[in-house]
Order: structure tokens, then sequence, then C-alpha cells
């Protein structure tokens, strides 16, 4: 997962280029000179907030002005991507909020077959067998069904309750774009700089 220090890297050159701003319907782009990597746009109107642009696009719905829902007041950057994902109307159609976690499912292979009791003799042939069962598999319904079809000298995988996701790094990305454009537009509305602001948090006086 992207820190806040690292984003700020990646978009220390961005721009801002409010094109609408009418109450709660506004559309600000977010721009690094001649380039359009890592580029966003967030969109919002009554209810809605839309961020899109080269890392995704993903729709959120829970307050009137989604700008409240998201501003972080302590300009730390902090966001809070699990609660938000479940006011996630629509994600990306290739990048989505949950994504299938083959770490985790290789993590739970392994717990679960460290507490088997075997012998000498059958370990490297129980070990095999895993690799077989497993070694094909790229979605998460492939990852169940991997545990629950194994049989092997009396051994099985307890498949009850099974999850193998986490949050995909564009939409973790997002997130902190969200937050991060919404004090670009908060600072240019106070008639500060994000550099004002730093020099404030430097002294300590934030």
């Amino acid at each position: 997962m992207i820190d806040h220090k690292e984003f700020i890297g990646q978009v220390k050159r961005h721009k801002m280029t409010i094109e609408d701003d009418n109450g709660v319907h506004r559309s600000i782009l977010f721009k690094a000179p001649n380039t359009g990597n890592r580029h966003f746009r967030l969109t919002t109107w009554r209810g809605h907030l839309c961020i899109s642009g080269d890392m995704g696009s993903y729709v959120f719905s829970r307050l009137d002005d989604m700008f409240e829902f998201f501003r972080d007041d302590t300009g730390a950057g902090r966001i809070n991507p699990d609660y938000w994902s479940q006011k996630v109307q629509s994600e990306d159609k290739y990048s989505k909020v949950w994504q299938f976690s083959e770490t985790a499912f290789r993590e739970e292979v392994e717990r679960q077959t460290k507490d088997w009791e075997t012998t000498l003799e059958n370990v490297d042939n129980l070990r095999e067998a895993i690799e077989d069962a497993t070694q094909y598999v790229e979605n998460e319904n492939d990852a169940i069904a991997a545990m629950y079809d194994f049989s092997h000298d009396g051994h099985s995988f307890d498949t009850d309750d099974l999850s193998f996701k986490e949050l995909g790094d564009h939409y973790l990305w997002d997130c902190r774009a969200i937050v991060w454009g919404i004090k670009q537009y908060d600072l240019f509305k106070q008639g500060r700089t994000q550099a004002d602001h730093d020099a404030k948090v430097l002294a300590g006086k934030l």
C-alpha cells in the first residue's frame, strides 16, 4: 500500500485546474504539465463523487457534499479505504476495489498445512500433491475450489469463511488522491497554497 509520503512524491508536479465550481457541482483536474501520467479528475454532484483518470475510476455516494465526507482537516493525508469501499457505487472495469490476493491464499495454505501430522515417508508426496492442486489459481474462486477439492492421505483443508481479497493498489492510490485533491481545493479557496500549508506544519503551527 502506497503511503502518504510516496503519494506526495508522485503528484508533486501536479497542477489544479478548476473546470466547474458551482456548489456541490464541481469538476477539478489535477495533472502535471506535458504528461498524463497519474492525472486525475474529481467530479462531484449532489450525493456523489467520482474520481477518474490514469489510475482508474470510482464513484462514491454518502453525503450531500462528498467533499465533506472525504475531507481530512488534519492535513496528514489520512484515509479510511476499508470503510470508504462500502460507499462505492461504481468501480473501475479493470481495477476492482477488492482484488484476489495470491499472497493471502499461499499464506493460508501454509498456515493450515504446517499443523498437519505427517511422516518422513510421505511428506514429499504430500508437498507435491499440494503444489499440483494449487498451482493453477488465478482468482478467489479457483483458490477456494482448489482447497475444497484437495484430499491426500487423509488430509484436507478447512474452507469455511475463507476470503483472499485485498484492497487494490489503484483504488488505494485514488483514495489518497481524493483527500489530497480536496486539500488543494480548500487551500485555494482560503487564498493559500500547499507551500503555505507545509511551512506552517514545519513551524508547528498546525
